[in-house]
């Protein structure tokens, strides 16, 4: 079953950030999303994108991100982490940056 943990952004300018996670797929065939958007519920106007590495199959810590850029300044960003392990269950965990 994979484990989502240390869920952050980083890098951050006016424009962009990265948005960060460490997962451990626990050996499972397991595929990696953020979900981001300016609702702090992330119920309406969210966008989910791939995140780097995108397929995870193995039973250690990895570290993904995304680069989101184009932001408006002073906006702040709030996300989660989806992963679908085609082995095990949904997961996600949430996060937020300004």
């Amino acid at each position: 079953m994979p484990v989502i943990s240390n869920t952050r952004g980083g890098n951050q300018t006016q424009t962009s950030i990265t948005l960060m996670t460490t997962i451990n797929p626990g050996a499972s065939n397991t595929r990696t999303y953020f979900i981001y958007g300016t609702d702090p519920l992330l119920e309406t106007g969210t966008t989910t994108v791939q995140g780097t590495p995108f397929a995870l199959t193995n039973a250690i810590n990895n570290t993904v991100q995304y680069d989101l850029a184009g932001l408006k300044p002073n906006t702040t960003i709030y996300f989660r982490v989806k992963v679908i392990a085609y082995t095990g269950p949904l997961m996600d965990r949430g996060g937020s940056m300004m």
